[in-house]
């Protein structure tokens, strides 16, 4: 017996989990004067900035890619 892995936990479970984690930082990190705290907050921050770009470039190349027939039309 596995781990089922429901259209509910992806989409909503995980993402709030790891928003929670991550505002629950920052907010230690604004309180609290802990290198490692502060450290933890600026490599999460990096790493959400390389997501988001990954992540806007591909929104853009599907868009264009999709929508290419009728713009060149």
């Amino acid at each position: 017996m596995g781990i089922k892995i429901t259209k509910r936990l992806y989409q909503f479970q995980i993402p709030l989990f790891l928003v929670s984690i991550f505002a629950g930082i920052n907010i230690a990190e604004y309180f609290l004067n802990i290198d490692a705290l502060t450290t933890i907050k600026n490599e999460a921050l990096q790493w959400g900035v390389i997501i988001t770009a990954f992540t806007t470039l591909f929104a853009y190349t599907i868009l264009v890619s999709s929508n290419a027939k009728t713009v060149s039309l």
